[in-house]
């Protein structure tokens, strides 16, 4: 059984082979850290030999992708174009629709906000009124223009690129294509809240996933199985911000830099690794209201679930399209 919540204190990649059935194939799982967070992949149909490589550019393709990433971040802004290669061309494309189907409640361009609530490296005084507003200005999503045709990105002077509601779950998407291109299509990978499995796992029924205790909850929630599909787990307590003796969730909405009210905790399952996570971001965001609303306009649909508290009773479930997760 695995749990989203690994407690790995590995700083490099640790090697393990695991139990195979008679006459399998030996898999072979590797854990370490991939954006700063713990990190597992597992791959369970390639030969030891050929899995040991597969796995350790697996996790050199998580790293390239965070370089990435900063990379972008850092050159793009200000006015200037950019051209762009076609992997990073592939994400601005996702992430800039991801920001209007949201009506800009996820964004790749809440790099100010996330300035003020010190998600990138901590802040001592609270923002101002003043500071907000122009925060959420510039995470609008007009202040990004992308020429298809020459694959050139324009970010608007004041505005400033942060994928960090869609990063791991990116990173993740690209890893699991090295994967397939060493000729793997049984395997799991695990990067902090968000995990994709690939093929059967472990006894063909998909890769289970036991989901973490939430302290009040009548029953313990089942166990989830993926097959061709990533999930996203969100919760109240990831990488807090604080500031001046408050706390922040990270998953704020850039429409108002505010976080989720109630939220506990968001589930997203969805084919992609991106998908997920930036579902799961504006699920947590806008909670279970708003978030249906916007809901039906998502084809192919994933599968939301959300636990909400106040910590004054019992956590409430609710959830959207549920019914489809696959519990065997």
């Amino acid at each position: 059984m695995r749990s989203l919540r690994l407690a790995l204190a590995a700083s490099g990649l640790i090697l393990a082979p695991t139990a195979a059935a008679p006459g399998a194939t030996e898999p072979l799982r590797m854990a370490g850290t991939a954006f700063d967070r713990p990190a597992e992949i597992e791959v369970r149909d390639l030969d030891p030999a050929i899995a040991s490589g597969a796995v350790r550019e697996a996790f050199a393709e998580l790293e390239r992708s965070r370089a990435t990433l900063r990379s972008l971040e850092s050159t793009a802004g200000e006015g200037r174009t950019v051209t762009l290669d076609q992997t990073a061309a592939d994400l601005v494309r996702r992430s800039a629709g991801f920001c209007l189907w949201s009506e800009g409640a996820v964004s790749p361009l809440g790099g100010e906000v996330f300035r003020l609530f010190g998600l990138r490296s901590p802040v001592g005084a609270r923002p101002t009124p003043e500071e907000i507003d122009r925060a959420v200005t510039a995470a609008h999503c007009d202040r990004l223009a992308y020429v298809e045709a020459r694959r050139e990105l324009t970010v608007a002077a004041g505005s400033r690129l942060d994928f960090f509601p869609f990063e791991i779950g990116w990173a993740i998407d690209r890893a699991a294509e090295s994967l397939r291109r060493a000729g793997a299509a049984n395997f799991w990978i695990e990067v902090g809240p968000i995990v994709r499995g690939a093929g059967g796992g472990p006894d063909g029924r998909g890769w289970e996933v036991m989901p973490p205790a939430f302290s009040g909850l009548i029953e313990p929630l089942a166990a989830i199985y993926l097959r061709d599909r990533s999930l996203a787990l969100l919760t109240a307590d990831d990488r807090t911000l604080r500031i001046a003796g408050d706390r922040f969730s990270p998953y704020l909405d850039l429409r108002h830099a505010r976080p989720g009210s109630g939220t506990m905790a968001v589930f997203v399952l969805a084919e992609l690794g991106v998908d997920a996570a930036g579902v799961a971001y504006a699920m947590f965001a806008l909670g279970p209201h708003d978030g249906t609303m916007l809901f039906g306009t998502l084809s192919p649909r994933p599968s939301v679930r959300w636990i909400l508290g106040s910590g004054a009773g019992p956590p409430v479930l609710t959830d959207v399209n549920w019914s489809a997760v696959p519990r065997h």
